[in-house]
C-alpha cells in the first residue's frame, strides 16, 4: 500500500493552505468564544498540568496542541478512519461517522460543550480533506483551530475582551 496517496500526502496550493487556517481558526475561535466560561472550567487540569512543569509547562502544551496532537488527529481520523469510511460508506456519511467520533474522542478534554465543538470541527477538517486533497493542508488547519484554546489559554482576560467586541460587531452586521 502507498501511503503517500492512500493518505493524501498531496501538496495543496498556496490559497488552499490560507483558506483552510482562517476557516478553521475563526470557526474556532468563535465557537471558544461563544462557549468562553465551560472552556475557561475545562482547562483547570491543563492548568495544573503546565504549572506541575513550571517553565517548561507551556511549552509542552504548546507542543502537545499545536503540533502533536493536530499531526496524529489528523492521520487517525481523516487519513486512516476517514478513508476506510469511504470504502463502506457514501462521502458525506464517511464525513458525519468520522466527526461524530472525533467529537466524542474530545469529551474527556473539555466536557460535552468541546465534544460538540469538535464535532462541528471534525465535519470542517474532513470538507477541507477532502476538497484539499491534502492531509498536510488538514493537519496545518488544525494546528490554526487549536490556536484560539491556546491564546485563550494564556490571556483569559483576552476572551473576555474578544467577546464584548464580537457581541458588538454581530450586532452592527445585524443592524
Amino acid at each position: 500500500v502507498d501511503v503517500k496517496t492512500c493518505w493524501k500526502l498531496n501538496k495543496a496550493g498556496v490559497g488552499a493552505y490560507i483558506m483552510a487556517c482562517i476557516i478553521a481558526f475563526t470557526y474556532s475561535m468563535a465557537f471558544s468564544l461563544i462557549t468562553y466560561d465551560a472552556a475557561v472550567n475545562a482547562v483547570s487540569p491543563i492548568r495544573v498540568s503546565t504549572d506541575f512543569y513550571g517553565q517548561w509547562g507551556i511549552w509542552i502544551l504548546a507542543l502537545a496542541l499545536l503540533i502533536s496532537a493536530p499531526v496524529a488527529e489528523e492521520i487517525m481520523c481523516r487519513a486512516l478512519m476517514l478513508n476506510m469510511l469511504k470504502k463502506s460508506f457514501s462521502v458525506p456519511i464517511a464525513i458525519l461517522i468520522s466527526a461524530t467520533i472525533f467529537g466524542v474522542m474530545h469529551i474527556l478534554a473539555g466536557g460535552i460543550s468541546l465534544a460538540i465543538g469538535a464535532f462541528i470541527m471534525g465535519l470542517l477538517l474532513a470538507v477541507i480533506y477532502e476538497k484539499t486533497k491534502s492531509l498536510w493542508a488538514v493537519m496545518v488547519a488544525h494546528m490554526a483551530a487549536n490556536l484560539p484554546e491556546f491564546i485563550l489559554f494564556q490571556s483569559p482576560e483576552i476572551g473576555r475582551v474578544a467577546k464584548i467586541l464580537m457581541i458588538a460587531g454581530l450586532l452592527l452586521i445585524s443592524a
